[in-house]
């Protein structure tokens, strides 16, 4: 594996145990995203935020980590799951399935494969329409997908605008060791036993340079004493009176 892959982002997700484990092969990557690990996983999503965080793995990064025909094989799955649990007369054919799959590795690249899981089981479910009896075609399993997208940037909108209002009161969302999603204060607020420490780096920082006390404006000599200010005004005057034309207006 060379420098670049060993950056990139690994593929980690739960399994049924609740365990978080690396997909870094085929086998395992397989095992995770089979139909009983999913169904597992989707027992716990019950809103479309559930499910975003039941799975980051996005199809894009799955398919950089794992050979493009394993990612293809695995939506086939989902999708030959869809039609073996749906009752309709004319189902999708072979090319057809091909088509669909590669719709949705290039224009749904950012979900996962979690999540086209959960489409195809609100699907099922009527969440998207009722599904006609009679046929079933790419045209309609897009607009599933459409229609989730729509709720799903939904929840980055509502998400955002929690954060934000979240922030603005001093507190911060975070998640706990079991994944939990719970609400804190901000950790951009100082604690207070960090308070010594930070007047100690604050007496070592150097001190700018002050204006004197009795500082004259007036004569606009910044950092001279005013008996100093008196006799420059003094020699100036004498000058004025020695070199009329050189002070003229």
């Amino acid at each position: 594996m060379n420098e670049k892959e060993n950056c990139m982002k690994s593929i980690m997700v739960r399994n049924s145990s609740g365990e978080v484990v690396k997909a870094q092969d085929k086998e395992t990557f397989m095992q995770l995203y089979s139909m009983p690990q999913i169904n597992s996983r989707l027992r716990n999503c019950k809103t479309v935020k559930d499910v975003i965080r039941a799975d980051q793995n996005s199809i894009v990064l799955c398919r950089k980590q794992l050979q493009d025909e394993v990612v293809q094989d695995t939506i086939e799955a989902m999708i030959l799951h869809l039609l073996g649990t749906i009752n309709v007369h004319q189902t999708l054919t072979d090319e057809q399935i091909e088509e669909l799959i590669e719709i949705i590795i290039v224009d749904f690249y950012y979900i996962s494969i979690t999540e086209i899981a959960y489409i195809f089981r609100q699907a099922r479910k009527g969440k998207y329409g009722k599904i006609d009896s009679y046929a079933l075609n790419i045209h309609v399993v897009t607009m599933w997908l459409e229609k989730y997208q729509e709720q799903r940037i939904q929840e980055f909108v509502i998400s955002n605008e929690r954060n934000h209002d979240l922030t603005k009161s001093g507190k911060e969302i975070f998640e706990d060791e079991n994944g939990q999603t719970k609400i804190r204060e901000s950790r951009t607020n100082i604690l207070p036993e960090f308070i010594p420490y930070l007047k100690k780096m604050a007496d070592r920082m150097p001190k700018p340079k002050t204006r004197l006390k009795d500082y004259n404006p007036n004569e606009g000599q910044e950092f001279y004493e005013p008996e100093q200010n008196e006799e420059l005004k003094r020699q100036k005057e004498e000058l004025k009176k020695r070199f009329p034309d050189d002070f003229k207006d």
